[in-house]
């Protein structure tokens, strides 16, 4: 009687340890690391069966410019110096054309910055591509012209998150106006800019809106606009904001925008919205350093232009490049949490640099979980759980049973 009580005793305390234990025996299994852009994985099996994760990366290239070697994801400069009989020329418009390697447009007369203090020195900055090949540049620069310049005095934030303000883009200081996606369907922002008090020169030749700053996002880009008061509408520019272009520059020909649309009363609104608003993989953040409108006009009477080429090539390397040296990251946090009954979010948070460069990640994912949603992860199949309940207790009772004949 008491050996059999003993055993009916151990027979509920096993089963009660059973119980307490979490409502699922929750899936095994490596996850992958988040899906960033640089870092691919592959799920492979090994001899014994056993599946894992395979992570490269496809940054092992060199890019060499004009005799200069950068890595991709480096800073890279493209400057011409302007002379007219060995003297510098310090008031030019200088516009570049760039080309991607397939042939397509890369920047269309995107204007390049002067190099305040210096004697004749245009730049144009991006962040060297991942796509080997002859990149083709022209550049055409008209003087003799001199510039006004405006800065925003007020911002209007349609969708997303603001942090700063508008005054933080007075100047290129690395303090930056951040507006980062806010989910609306997908992640997405929308917002402009409204410049005031901007008067038209006389011999106006056209303006060009310059933005500097970061994008983070590299699952898509950012359009710029100017709004179009004859018929109340946004005009979209030709060139946009991605992961690989710390400045954007776009210059509206007068012989092909009418002034007297783009300004009215004194006012222009520029235009920032992203390019998939129904895209859920990263909470982009709009960086904006540095942002202004240049109204170019005639000082001297007659404009006088010249004209020039290049290329850039971007080889694969000899030697493997060590990806280590160039991208370091860091996991803040990784979290997953039950929205609701059926729904498990996934979200991870990393800190990614490029060289001396630093932002935030954030990958989310959300889950459906048909069985429902319990303690931070998904419920499996009841048929199965069960199953394993009724194995696991079949298990301890023929256990049980020999026991009690040894005994």
């Amino acid at each position: 009687m008491m050996k059999g009580t003993i055993i009916l005793l151990t027979f509920f305390v096993l089963f009660s340890i059973i119980l307490s234990l979490s409502p699922v025996f929750a899936k095994s299994g490596t996850v992958p690391p988040p899906d960033l852009t640089e870092i691919m994985c592959e799920q492979r099996t090994d001899e014994k069966g056993h599946t894992y994760w395979d992570c490269f990366t496809s940054l092992k290239k060199k890019i060499q410019v004009f005799g200069t070697e950068y890595y991709p994801l480096e800073h890279g400069r493209i400057y011409i110096q302007l002379l007219s009989k060995d003297q510098p020329i310090n008031n030019a418009l200088c516009l570049i054309d760039l080309y991607y390697p397939d042939l397509t447009v890369w920047f269309d007369d995107a204007s390049m910055l002067y190099l305040n203090g210096s004697e004749g020195l245009y730049y144009f900055d991006v962040i060297i591509p991942d796509k080997p090949g002859v990149y083709m540049t022209t550049v055409k620069c008209f003087y003799i012209i001199d510039e006004t310049y405006d800065y925003a005095d007020n911002t209007v934030v349609l969708k997303g998150i603001e942090s700063g303000t508008f005054q933080d883009t007075w100047k290129d200081d690395n303090t930056y106006h951040d507006i980062r996606e806010k989910q609306v369907g997908g992640y997405t922002l929308d917002f402009y800019y409204e410049f005031y008090n901007i008067t038209v020169p006389q011999n106006y030749t056209g303006m060009t809106i310059y933005w500097i700053g970061r994008w983070t996002d590299p699952e898509e880009s950012i359009r710029i606009y100017v709004w179009d008061w004859c018929n109340n509408s946004w005009i979209e520019l030709e060139n946009e904001i991605t992961t690989n272009t710390p400045m954007v520059s776009n210059f509206l020909d007068s012989s092909e925008y009418d002034v007297s649309c783009i300004i009215d009363n004194g006012v222009v609104r520029v235009r920032f919205n992203d390019t998939d608003p129904s895209e859920k993989s990263y909470f982009g953040n709009l960086l904006t350093d540095f942002v202004d409108v240049q109204m170019h006009y005639l000082s001297f009477g007659a404009i006088e232009s010249i004209r020039g080429g290049g290329e850039l090539h971007v080889r694969n390397p000899r030697i493997p490049v060590v990806l280590s040296d160039m991208i370091t990251e860091r996991l803040i946090y990784n979290h997953d949490y039950c929205i609701n009954n059926t729904t498990l979010r996934k979200e991870i948070l990393i800190e990614k640099c490029y060289f001396d460069e630093c932002y935030n990640i954030t990958k989310v994912e959300y889950i459906d979980c048909p069985y429902g949603c319990y303690n931070n992860q998904c419920l499996e199949s009841p048929i199965k759980r069960y199953l394993n309940y009724i194995l696991l207790l079949i298990g301890i009772g023929v256990t049980i049973f020999i026991l009690a004949l040894v005994v």
